[in-house]
């Protein structure tokens, strides 16, 4: 195995990983998918799809994209081609029926930071970022804050903007980023074992049209076909492990994220004060979905990432010109349910130290539904992030310890 950036084989033993080995090889992607809930088996022996997919349609426009992704609390869908009233239709039908009529047509996959590429082309055409700037060089004294008279101004260039930004089809969308991300499409038998899924799924790592190196978060598991059947996410995996942790890791759940060198995906910080668009933007430069927002000692104060984008709406569109923080405070506020990113009515998101063990990271990403978990210093300072897909990649190296 090529996709690991650990190397623990003289650490743990040459065959410490030999459970969770087995069971991966052992697990197919029908137990697993029937173990979540996601399917049942029919009489004949086939898998019917239990939960509703989200699916998203050629014709959509970015609000009703961005409104998809909120109700499923979902960072990416499949889009398919044919229309929308015919996507609606399935998904009124029986499933049965939502089986027949979901095949052929999907084209690949949707995510959160395409849809936050489309808007930043937006703006930077439209000169906003230049627009801020003179903003900023021409605020004096009016009797107001400079502060708000920035933010004002910013607000209104913002709210000229929403109109077109959200009426944007996807279509429209795909031809302008390039092409929906297709490999996120695997068909597989039900039988295929998660260990091949892991490898020729989640961890392909492919580039994406900016010429990054990117891997697969969740991936739609088709028939023969071409029908949908469900969609597996690397959480699913991870939750997995979790659940059977005691037979798969044994003593390796009690290693620490220092001893397996887990924090290994650099962190990104910036300013509270900073206006949230600012953030995005700066997340797409970096090629990154999430920033730790900090304070001016680099104490971890909240989080911001592309599912952020999913409740904004064209009534709060010019909420992005707010400093982060008040961006944040007035989302979770506005939100029907509170993100899971944050722990009770504060915005600190999920934190480790290097002393925390990796059971405790697989309980805190799988309890709180999180991506991502930072380790902070003793005092509160972030110093690195573990993402899910670094756990992912830690748990095969350990897996593959036994054949190395």
């Amino acid at each position: 195995m090529n996709n690991s950036k650990y190397d623990l084989t003289a650490a743990i033993g040459p065959d410490a990983g030999s459970p969770l080995c087995k069971l991966l090889k052992e697990l197919t992607v029908g137990n697993l998918l029937e173990h979540l809930g996601k399917v049942t088996k029919t009489s004949d022996g086939a898998l019917r799809p239990l939960l509703e997919i989200a699916l998203l349609d050629t014709d959509d426009t970015i609000q009703e994209a961005l409104g998809t992704l909120a109700q499923y609390h979902v960072l990416s869908a499949p889009i398919v081609y044919p229309c929308l009233e015919q996507c609606r239709e399935r998904q009124n039908a029986t499933n049965n029926q939502h089986h027949q009529q979901t095949k052929t047509h999907q084209i690949g996959f949707v995510d959160v930071e395409i849809i936050l590429k489309a808007l930043l082309d937006l703006l930077s055409n439209a000169q906003y970022f230049d627009i801020l700037t003179h903003i900023h060089s021409r605020s004096s004294d009016t009797g107001l804050p400079i502060r708000i008279q920035v933010t004002e101004q910013a607000a209104s260039a913002l709210k000229r903007l929403a109109e077109p930004f959200f009426s944007t089809r996807l279509m429209s969308l795909g031809q302008s980023q390039g092409a929906f991300a297709t490999d996120t499409v695997l068909y597989c038998k039900m039988d295929t074992c998660i260990q091949t899924i892991i490898d020729e799924g989640f961890l392909f790592h492919h580039l994406a049209d900016d010429g990054s190196e990117r891997v697969n978060h969740r991936i739609a598991i088709t028939d023969e076909q071409g029908t949908i059947i469900s969609i597996l996410s690397q959480s699913d995996i991870i939750a997995y492990i979790y659940q059977h942790r005691e037979k798969a890791l044994g003593d390796l759940r009690h290693l620490t994220v220092e001893k397996l060198g887990m924090c290994a995906t650099p962190v990104f910080c910036i300013q509270s004060s900073v206006p949230a668009i600012e953030a995005f933007r700066q997340m797409n430069e970096e090629n990154v979905s999430a920033m730790a927002v900090v304070n001016d000692q680099r104490v971890l104060i909240a989080n911001i990432s592309v599912s952020d984008l999913r409740e904004v709406s064209p009534m709060s569109f010019e909420y992005l010109a707010l400093p982060i923080l008040d961006f944040l405070m007035y989302q979770n506020t506005h939100k029907e349910k509170v993100v899971a990113n944050y722990t009770g009515d504060s915005l600190l998101p999920i934190s480790c130290l290097a002393s925390t063990t990796l059971e405790h990271i697989m309980e805190r990403l799988t309890t709180n539904k999180v991506h991502r978990v930072y380790e902070v210093d003793d005092h509160d300072r972030a110093v690195g992030v573990i993402t899910i897909t670094d756990v992912l990649v830690c748990l095969l190296k350990l897996c593959s310890s036994n054949i190395e």
